[in-house]
């Protein structure tokens, strides 16, 4: 046992020999390491946890089978999990078949009941059906948090690096919060959302657009 091997140790036996055990032991940790999570209950674990990062992926015995559908696969959100293939975007459920067909330039996530989706270079919400609940007129579109989403028109013409306004909607379109900050952040982690101000300063507002928290720092924007 251990005190014997201590024992041993310190009368000298030989190095290699003391690695040799500590190999053995080791060796013996891997296999019922190993056994624990290839017994089945395991296996049902991962196989749920990785179906939420890699739609198609199965565990057939002990074999991981990694089937590719699409070019690009998104985290299920509130049971839908955006997809492209071949340049077209939609939306799958955790049974892997379409819940929306693949036809839009650009999704986001159902954070909520509506996720924006692009369609002619313009952006609008849709719900789980796939019915356009707000209408394609935006130039950007963030999912909703918090029961608001951040929208945005663009301000000058310029392609290369364009410019806009960004505002906040709520779930029927209705623009609470004027377009007016030259960046913002979605409601994603609280009440507040990070905007800069035409003044190139950065800011909190709160859900009614009211600055609560400004920085005296004249920073760069995001």
């Amino acid at each position: 046992d251990l005190d014997v091997l201590y024992i041993l140790s310190k009368e000298g036996l030989a190095k290699n020999e003391r690695e040799e055990y500590y190999e053995k032991i080791q060796t013996v940790n891997r296999y019922i390491v190993g056994n624990i999570i290839l017994q089945e209950p395991v296996i049902k674990a991962l196989r749920r946890e990785l179906r939420k990062f890699a739609v198609g992926l199965k565990v057939e015995d002990d074999e991981w089978v990694i089937k590719k559908q699409f070019d690009l696969a998104r985290p299920f959100i509130n049971g839908m999990a955006a997809v492209r293939q071949a340049g077209e975007y939609g939306y799958i459920g955790k049974d892997g078949k379409y819940r929306i067909k693949l036809q839009f330039q650009g999704v986001g996530d159902f954070t909520s009941d509506l996720a924006p989706v692009m369609v002619e270079g313009k952006w609008a919400f849709i719900d789980k059906s796939g019915e356009y609940v707000i209408n394609p007129r935006f130039d950007k579109a963030e999912p909703f948090h918090q029961g608001l989403a951040l929208v945005g028109e663009r301000s000058s013409p310029t392609t290369t690096r364009p410019e806009y306004k960004m505002g906040y909607i709520n779930e029927s379109g209705k623009l609470v919060i004027k377009l007016q900050f030259k960046w913002a952040g979605s409601f994603l982690n609280g009440p507040l959302a990070h905007v800069a101000t035409d003044d190139d300063r950065l800011a909190y507002i709160n859900q009614k657009g009211k600055i609560k928290i400004i920085n005296r720092y004249n920073l760069p924007l995001p």
